[in-house]
């Protein structure tokens, strides 16, 4: 039975004659309408009318299921198992900085620095695997600093991944660090400490973590091997000159990836997790494109395709199409900042911006300052996220010295917070 199309879309629409009362839900192929008290429903898909019973719900598919996507995690851009391509230069480069660990000796202080989405996470991951299998005497350690932003948050995970026991009353930071210590001393191991995103670890003024580890490396038989990444390549110079001197970090750059090397990355994920013949050159050069258009972001081309994928297999066909991509790209976070970049400047001076952190730049720009309940209104309006993760962005760019946060007073009462952007376009 075929209903017309509109009918997919606008419940309220429906003929009475199906049932006087119904509740449904849409989306933009499916359509599903029930009559209350019932365990049947009908299925409006692609124009065609059926009944299905409740626990055929999630099974309406299944036939399709195998049509396009063969090994969906290849695809997803979260897997690291596959590891990076194209990075085979920086793997050894971390791999030689990394080498005396494994006799127990000092490492270099290694710092990772390059644009989003150009293998950072994905060859750091890696190479943490590999270590694993070369000894269990050195223990990774990977935190995620936006997370875990300060000192005690990043004894917290080595805590639990050495399954070090806390009494229940807690303990003080030199005393937890203490504790770390001992226990490595006791085993014979060294730790290789991964700080991901250090910059918002350095921000909030944090710096002095790194001058703990260099002295316990110094004074002790315990080993410390650090890895900080970031996209910032300018980060290391809100360090005091006491910490840098200490330390001394080897750096080493991730450059962007080039168009052409973007297309090889997905035609590789595409060969392991899509079917022969569904993803054509064009998809992929359509996606390569947004990625290289984002900084060479390869996690955002990854991204695109793999929505790509999902839409045109959710709609029956046997081939992702470029329009697939336009369509699932222009309703992506990503793809509302791919347009000209008016902070590109930051960027050049090495303050390298989060997608998000621009977003919040460009709203407070319109007007030079902004209320801070308006400020949010606009932001959640375009992505959803919790006003606690919008006030950690805020918090980063005031470090950073781009913004300004004040208290607003009328009349001696305190309205809110004006948001005030120090950095004009």
């Amino acid at each position: 039975m075929q209903i017309p199309a509109k009918f997919c879309r606008f419940p309220n629409i429906l003929p009475k004659p199906l049932f006087s009362t119904y509740t449904g839900f849409i989306s933009a192929e499916i359509a599903l309408f029930s009559p209350h008290k019932t365990d049947r429903f009908i299925l409006v898909k692609r124009g065609k009318l059926c009944w299905c019973k409740m626990e055929d719900l999630f099974q309406a598919d299944n036939h399709e299921a195998s049509a396009i996507i063969q090994n969906e995690k290849a695809i997803q851009p979260e897997h690291d198992a596959l590891g990076p391509l194209l990075r085979e230069n920086e793997l050894k480069e971390i791999a030689d900085t990394l080498r005396p660990l494994l006799s127990h000796n000092q490492s270099e202080y290694l710092f990772i620095h390059g644009p989003a989405g150009s293998g950072k996470q994905t060859s750091m991951r890696y190479v943490l695997g590999q270590l694993s299998k070369e000894t269990s005497k050195v223990i990774p350690v990977y935190v995620n600093c936006w997370e875990y932003p300060t000192k005690m948050g990043v004894y917290s995970r080595i805590i639990e991944t050495l399954q070090i026991p806390i009494p229940r009353r807690g303990l003080a930071t030199d005393e937890v660090f203490a504790r770390i210590r001992e226990h490595l001393d006791r085993d014979g191991l060294s730790i290789l400490l991964v700080l991901d995103k250090v910059n918002s670890l350095i921000l909030r003024g944090e710096e002095d973590i790194f001058y703990t580890i260099a002295r316990a490396n110094e004074n002790g038989r315990t080993r410390f091997g650090v890895v900080s990444i970031s996209i910032d390549s300018q980060v290391l110079e809100r360090l005091s000159d006491q910490v840098r001197t200490l330390l001394h970090f080897t750096t080493l750059e991730f450059k962007e990836y080039s168009l052409e090397q973007l297309v090889e990355i997905l035609k590789d994920r595409a060969s392991k997790a899509l079917s022969s013949g569904s993803c054509p050159t064009p998809v992929l050069e359509a996606c390569a494109k947004i990625g290289k258009a984002n900084n060479g972001n390869a996690r955002l081309a990854l991204d695109i395709l793999w929505k790509a994928a999902r839409k045109a297999q959710n709609r029956g066909h046997k081939r992702i199409t470029p329009e697939d991509v336009e369509e699932v790209s222009s309703k992506t976070d990503y793809a509302r900042t791919l347009a000209e970049d008016c902070f590109t400047d930051f960027n050049m001076k090495g303050m390298a911006l989060s997608g998000d952190e621009k977003l919040a730049l460009r709203i407070i720009a319109k007007k030079g300052e902004v209320a801070s309940s308006d400020f949010y209104n606009e932001f959640m309006a375009v992505k959803t996220i919790s006003k606690r993760q919008i006030r950690n962005y805020l918090g980063l760019l005031d470090a950073k010295g781009l913004i300004t946060v004040r208290s607003a007073s009328k009349g001696g009462l305190l309205k809110g917070k004006i948001i005030q952007l120090l950095c004009r376009r």
